[in-house]
């Protein structure tokens, strides 16, 4: 499936092959499909960091409850990326 995003971003570019891979089809950067996809991938310790950071690019608080966890996670990267997707959800 083909996903297009409005963004230019390396990150988002790596998160759409990805989701490519999962099969997951989004149209814009802004699609609520987006989250959707974004929330699926957080189950996959491959890329679960990865979509906390690109979850953090979204303002909506709604996100925070299924990044928290996530703030005592094993690996130091990936509690230092939630603690500022949060953040950034916030600002």
């Amino acid at each position: 499936m083909r996903i297009k995003m409005d963004k230019d971003n390396i990150l988002m570019k790596e998160l759409i092959e990805v989701a490519n891979d999962y099969g997951f089809e989004v149209e814009s950067y802004d699609d609520l499909k987006a989250i959707s996809i974004l929330i699926e991938l957080l189950k996959d310790d491959d890329v679960n960091g990865h979509a906390i950071m690109a979850l953090g690019y979204f303002k909506n608080d709604e996100l925070i409850k299924y990044i928290e966890p996530f703030l005592h996670h094993e690996k130091s990267w990936i509690r230092k990326e939630t603690e500022k997707a949060i953040k950034k959800i916030k600002s």
